[in-house]
């Protein structure tokens, strides 16, 4: 059967087809293309908002990182030759 026939059956029941092998096993859904973005786009969105959200927090803690060198090197500890004692109670 040529692929236009069997993708005008699909819209004209509106429904999905299940392959399966000679066991009975299900191997592939045959579904029409808007069904199947319709079912993925929502997986897609959220994969791409966690890459982003990944993307900006390892650049967040690296800027926050350079940052507290810059901060050493500007600014670093004094050094002294006093020592302190203090009670402990």
């Amino acid at each position: 059967m040529e692929l236009k026939k069997i993708t005008d059956i699909l819209k004209l029941v509106g429904g999905k087809f299940l392959i399966v092998d000679e066991n009975g096993d299900p191997k592939a859904v045959l579904m029409a293309y808007q069904d199947f973005e319709d079912m993925v786009s929502p997986k897609i969105e959220e994969k791409l908002v966690e890459r982003v959200n990944k993307i900006i927090t390892q650049t967040q803690l690296t800027d926050a990182a350079a940052d507290m060198i810059e901060e050493v090197m500007v600014n670093p500890l004094e050094q002294t030759d006093e020592i302190t004692i203090e009670p402990l109670s």
